[in-house]
């Protein structure tokens, strides 16, 4: 069970109480808008050149997308852009590494995320 509290210590039936403190604060994935936007547009072009989501379903995924990325990230140094897609290597090597992220998050057999919260909060806790 997840406790729920507010950040300004404002009880759960209080006016103005929001029982967000110990979730995570998505609004910091506002910096990353324009790369988060290139991702988007590698899962376009994948899901066009193969099916939509079946990434998910890719035997022996992590050493895989590991390879993938690698692959993009030494082939930006020669050119900017992969010559098939003419998407950036930079964009298809980071779209392969939130891959392998995601495969790792779903297929732990702890809840890491919930683990993460927790270190996150512990050095915020720490911090104040």
């Amino acid at each position: 069970m997840t406790i729920e509290v507010d950040p300004h210590g404002i009880g759960q039936h209080e006016l103005g109480a929001k029982m967000d403190a110990l979730k995570p604060d998505m609004s910091y994935l506002v910096d990353f808008s324009n790369a988060l936007k290139a991702i988007a547009y590698v899962c376009m072009y994948g899901a066009r050149k193969y099916t939509r989501n079946g990434w998910k379903h890719v035997p022996a995924a992590q050493q895989r997308y590991l390879s993938a990325e690698l692959r993009h990230i030494f082939n930006g140094e020669e050119d900017e852009f992969d010559m098939e897609s003419n998407l950036p290597h930079v964009a298809q090597a980071a779209w392969n590494a939130l891959a392998r992220l995601e495969k790792y998050i779903t297929e732990s057999d702890d809840d890491i995320l919930k683990y993460m919260g927790g270190v996150v909060n512990d050095v915020i806790k720490e911090s104040n």
